[in-house]
Parts: structure tokens; C-alpha cells; sequence
């Protein structure tokens, strides 16, 4: 029995590894330069990749340069871009 927990247990940490692997490479790729805007109705700012305040946004959210964001009138997050 204790044989069979270390090994499930060690299945759990490389799918840990792996997963955190795989999110800090699409981070690194996907938002390199971009920002990420939640497109509610009321949507005033853009935000980076790690914003806490993108956590709340129940709506469409969109990546795009930032240049393009504030072209378009966004301005940058007060959270994540303090």
C-alpha cells in the first residue's frame, strides 16, 4: 500500500511540473508584448498576463498589441500596471 501512494503521488508532481511547464511556456509566447482586455460593456483598461483583476471578468476576453489597445482607448490596469 505504501508502494502504491509514492508512485501516485509521484505521478501528481510530474503532472504538477508539467502543467506549470507548459502555462509559464504559453505566457512567455501568447503574451510576449500583448496585453488582454475583458470585453464587458463597461471595459475601460488593458491588463498583463498575471492580473489579478482578470480573474473577475466573466466576458470575451481578447489579446492584442498593446499599441493597438490604446489606440482603440484603453488605458492600462491599475492593478497589474501600478
Amino acid at each position: 500500500m505504501l508502494e502504491y501512494k509514492f508512485i501516485q503521488q509521484n505521478s501528481i508532481d510530474k503532472m504538477k511540473t508539467t502543467l506549470t511547464t507548459i502555462l509559464l511556456f504559453i505566457s512567455l509566447v501568447v503574451f510576449a508584448g500583448d496585453v488582454i482586455i475583458c470585453k464587458s460593456k463597461n471595459a475601460y483598461a488593458y491588463h498583463s498576463s498575471n492580473c489579478r483583476g482578470m480573474k473577475n471578468c466573466k466576458h470575451l476576453t481578447i489579446i492584442m498589441d498593446q499599441s493597438e489597445a490604446i489606440k482603440r482607448g484603453y488605458k492600462p490596469c491599475g492593478y497589474c500596471y501600478k
